[in-house]
This record gives C-alpha cells, sequence and structure tokens, in this order.
C-alpha cells in the first residue's frame, strides 16, 4: 500500500502523462494550493473521500492510486497492459514523464547501473516483442486473406453451366436449336403435367 509520500509521486506522475495541470486539479476539487506538498512532508494519508476525487479525476481506481493491486497481478503486468494500452503518440510521453520523475537526465547515459535505464530498455524490449508478434500475425492473416481472395475470384470468373450450355447452343446450326428448344419446350409442358 502507497504511503502520503508515493501518492504524491504518482498523482503527479499521472497529471504529466496526462498532460494536465496540479493547479486545475487542486481547483476543481476543491483542495488547497498546498494539498499536494503537503502530501510529501506529512505522515498521514488524505481521507479516502479526496482520494476518491483525484482517482475520478485521472481516471483511475482508488486502488490503483492507493497502491493495491489485483490479486494475480503483478504490478508490471498492470503497467504493461496499461501502456500497451495507450496509443503510441502517449507512449513516448509517458516513458518520458517516468524518466523525468525518477531526477534521471538521461538513463541511456547513466548505463546499466541505472533502474530507470534498465527498466526504460525492458520496457522497451516488451514493447518491440509484442509489436513483431503482431505484425506476424497480421502477416500470417493478410497471407490468408490473399489466398481467400485469389479463390474467390478463381470461382467468380469461373463460367457456370448455364453460361456454357448457351454458348453450345449458340454453336449449334440453327436446324438444331430449333429441334433442342423444341424438345426442352416438350419436356417443360410434361413435367407440369
Amino acid at each position: 500500500m502507497n504511503n502520503a509520500q508515493e501518492l504524491k509521486v504518482l498523482v503527479t506522475s499521472l497529471l504529466k502523462m496526462q498532460g494536465r495541470k496540479q493547479k486545475k486539479m487542486l481547483e476543481e476539487l476543491g483542495f488547497s494550493a498546498s494539498f499536494l506538498t503537503a502530501l510529501g512532508t506529512k505522515s498521514g494519508m488524505p481521507s479516502i473521500n479526496r482520494v476518491g476525487k483525484m482517482a475520478s479525476y485521472l481516471n483511475v481506481s482508488t486502488d490503483y492510486l492507493l497502491g493495491v493491486h489485483t490479486p494475480g497481478k503483478a504490478p508490471k503486468d498492470v503497467l504493461r497492459e496499461v501502456y500497451l494500452a495507450m496509443p503510441k503518440k502517449d507512449q513516448q510521453a509517458a516513458l518520458q514523464s517516468m524518466i523525468a520523475l525518477s531526477g534521471e537526465s538521461d538513463p541511456q547515459k547513466s548505463g546499466q547501473n541505472s533502474s530507470v535505464g534498465a527498466a526504460s530498455k525492458k520496457l522497451q524490449s516488451l514493447i518491440d516483442e509484442f509489436e513483431n508478434e503482431l505484425a506476424s500475425y497480421i502477416g500470417e492473416l493478410d497471407s490468408g486473406l490473399t489466398a481467400l481472395g485469389e479463390k474467390i475470384n478463381a470461382l467468380a470468373s469461373a463460367p457456370d453451366q448455364r453460361e456454357i450450355v448457351m454458348a453450345q447452343f449458340l454453336a449449334m446450326p440453327s436446324h438444331l436449336q430449333k429441334k433442342c428448344l423444341k424438345e426442352a419446350v416438350e419436356l417443360s409442358i410434361g413435367s407440369q403435367e
């Protein structure tokens, strides 16, 4: 469960990721201007009512703000799901916000010892793996659709029996055409009786 300092960091992170301003949130929720600053210095947590208001404003659950995780799901799995559900343009901004909040100016320069750098690389690796799997699936689906399209085109371009019979009929001499028509009419009348 998060303490007050962790709650402050999480709320601040969510605001930055969503491109929102702290001042506007505090005004809209009716909190004092020093509310978030006080969270970092006080040991007590805000009331559940205030946590609920912040969760609603940030479009997350109170459990998420309080650090209560869904049983059976590790926090990294929840983070991965949330990250992958973001539009592509927001993923980079979210990653940059996490890096900025960590205090690292450039996790790539700080080497392998940087936990943020390692987490960033791992997250990017997971994203790349997911994108590769998705591209492979799309490729297989595209191949299947192409094959299906070829079969449909082959069936559509194949002449049906009526066209074949009509072509043969028209190729006959006129005296045979008349004889065939006469027999067809007799068969038709006979089947109706």
